[in-house]
């Protein structure tokens, strides 16, 4: 019989499937974020720079030396972090407010470019299927990622917030990736990659401490396995940069000065914390959004089982699933032992991430340990070869990621975005901010008084303005447009 990997209809039809239902999950969020606009800290790294081109400075200098300037200025004074605040430079609010629609687009593109390459390297060592499966299969796995992202506005709509998370906690999990293809790489092709990891590795150091730290706790992992059991050591000068990075940021005059606006928890109050935390966040996450985002990756991960089963583990992987306990352990107690808090949405992202990521990890690592116990037989699963199967497969993928959107009682964010769209919540909240930047640009006055936002429902809606304008952010805000900025009434107060 004709086997199914080889078939003709699981060749064509199921990845075509596959992608129509991933681009129908992610289509909604991507043209939401055209209606994105700048929000509380955006400006604060543009200051700089518009000053530098306002003072006569040629542009292209400016922009080779600012980033810079800021980079030291920032590790100095916020958090002590020096990636973001070098790459923040950069953002499109310098040329215009709605350039900053992008950002989902920009996230959302990168973070396929992560994946993409991740399933390229499983592909090319063991699968070695079509280019249409690899595109495939990224889809879904970018689905899988950001339909039940906890904060999609800290993560995918707000340019700062995103930007200093959001591309370094998926780039974290290429480094293994990029580790793994090295180990079955030689010549040019194995320095390049060692090279291309220690930078990446250097820049996700600086970027955020919960993912840097994170970054050091999967090096440690890796660094150790290839030592112990395949005696090969090119990993460490990257696992030395991660930490070298990691302390630069702890120990940094920023990170000195925030602390002492804080009382540090005991280490053993924070791993109690901590294990709390990740005890209560599972019983969340390995639910209906943990399910149905693995169901859509589920072929891929059959196939993966089917053509590495020799590589796959022989005993229960109680290892590899203590690591992701300690892994996801560890990166909250990077914010909760200098603070006692677990901080904001954009933290809980990181963490959701790590957590599905990890959890597809050894959801392998379980699949592969029962195929090899003969308890899942693979062969017979990727070798029965029926257009039935193949149709069965794309209807439960189909029905559930278009039909069933609810979880715990909030609907997922792709469904969200949908309705926003629909009802035009987002258009009014772009409208509104739009009137906004075109009353600060035409005043002649010094100082500007507007209106509060009021379309505060909307996913895109990070936060406000305060209505003094000595008030932070009203203060960068208003030295990016060389104007005094404040609300012409308190929204709280009215609230109440």
């Amino acid at each position: 019989m004709k086997k199914f990997l080889d078939n003709k209809t699981y060749k064509v039809l199921l990845p075509v499937i596959t992608a129509f239902v991933s681009v129908c999950v992610i289509i909604p969020i991507v043209v939401l974020g055209f209606y994105s606009r700048p929000s509380m800290d955006d400006y604060d790294y543009l200051v700089q720079l518009k000053e530098t081109i306002n003072s006569g400075t040629n542009v292209i200098v400016a922009y080779l030396t600012v980033p810079f300037k800021t980079m030291v200025r920032y590790w100095k004074s916020w958090q002590g972090t020096f990636t973001n605040s070098f790459f923040l430079v950069f953002s499109p609010l310098m040329w215009n407010e709605r350039l900053l629609s992008v950002t989902p687009l920009i996230h959302i593109g990168f973070i396929g470019c992560c994946i993409y390459y991740c399933i390229f390297v499983l592909n090319r060592i063991y699968i070695k299927t079509s280019k249409m499966h690899v595109y495939a299969w990224t889809l879904a796995f970018l689905a899988a990622l950001i339909m039940w992202l906890p904060s999609t506005t800290e993560g995918l709509f707000w340019f700062c917030g995103a930007f200093s998370y959001t591309p370094w906690m998926v780039l974290v999990f290429v480094i293994p990736f990029m580790i793994f293809d090295a180990y079955y790489s030689e010549g040019k092709r194995f320095k390049r990659l060692n090279v291309l990891s220690s930078i990446f590795i250097l820049l996700i150091a600086g970027s955020s401490q919960i993912i840097a730290f994170e970054q050091i706790l999967i090096l440690m992992l890796i660094s150790g396995y290839l030592i112990i059991f395949k005696k090969r050591y090119y990993s460490l000068p990257g696992f030395g940069i991660a930490i070298a990075g990691f302390l630069l940021s702890v120990i940094s005059p920023a990170s000195k000065s925030r602390q002492q606006n804080y009382i540090m928890a005991s280490p053993f109050d924070t791993v109690i914390a901590t294990i709390n935390k990740v005890r209560n966040d599972s019983g969340t996450q390995i639910t209906f959004m943990w399910l149905i985002g693995f169901l859509l990756i589920t072929p891929f991960t059959l196939e993966l089982v089917y053509k590495a089963k020799e590589h796959m583990p022989k005993r229960f992987p109680i290892v590899q699933i203590l690591s992701e306990l300690m892994i996801i352990c560890g990166m909250w107690c990077v914010p909760y032992l200098p603070t006692q808090t677990f901080g904001a949405g954009r933290l809980e992202n990181s963490v959701y991430v790590a957590f599905m990521i990890l959890s597809w990890m050894n959801y392998v690592f379980i699949l592969g340990w029962l195929a090899n116990k003969g308890y899942l037989d693979v062969e017979k699963i990727c070798g029965a070869g029926t257009f039935p199967t193949v149709s069965a497969v794309i209807m439960v993928l189909s029905l559930c990621f278009l039909f069933i959107g609810v979880q715990n009682g909030f609907e997922s964010n792709s469904l969200r975005a949908y309705h926003e769209l629909r009802n035009g919540t987002a258009k009014a909240f772009a409208e509104e901010l739009d009137r906004r930047f075109e009353t600060i640009k035409s005043s002649d006055e010094e100082l500007v008084l507007v209106d509060p936002i009021t379309t505060r429902d909307s996913m895109l809606y990070f936060g406000d303005i305060y209505i003094y304008p000595d008030e932070w952010p009203n203060y960068t805000m208003g030295q990016f447009y060389g104007k005094k900025i404040g609300l012409t009434y308190d929204p709280y107060l009215t609230d109440e």
